[in-house]
């Protein structure tokens, strides 16, 4: 079974079975997991942020750090520095 890995780099980054099947695209609205990608609005450069899990539409949601199913941690490496 593949394991979570993820990267900076939205393209580089990518789920267990379980996981991919479910999240939801990138930014979505509603309840669930959703994944998180950021865009630099000045370089245009795109950055994976993270998983979420969103009770419901109006639920700011709570980042996870590791995955649920296969127990990969779903910090990307520009976050997983500042914690060392």
């Amino acid at each position: 079974m593949t394991k979570c890995h993820v990267s900076d780099d939205p393209s580089e980054t990518t789920l267990c079975k379980r996981m991919e099947e479910s999240v939801e695209g990138p930014n979505p609205r509603g309840k669930g997991l959703k994944e998180y990608i950021l865009t630099n609005v000045k370089t245009g450069k795109r950055r994976w942020a993270c998983i979420a899990y969103h009770t419901s539409a109006k639920d700011r949601g709570v980042a996870m750090n590791f995955c649920p199913w296969c127990g990969e941690s779903l910090l990307p490496p520009s976050n997983s520095s500042e914690e060392a």
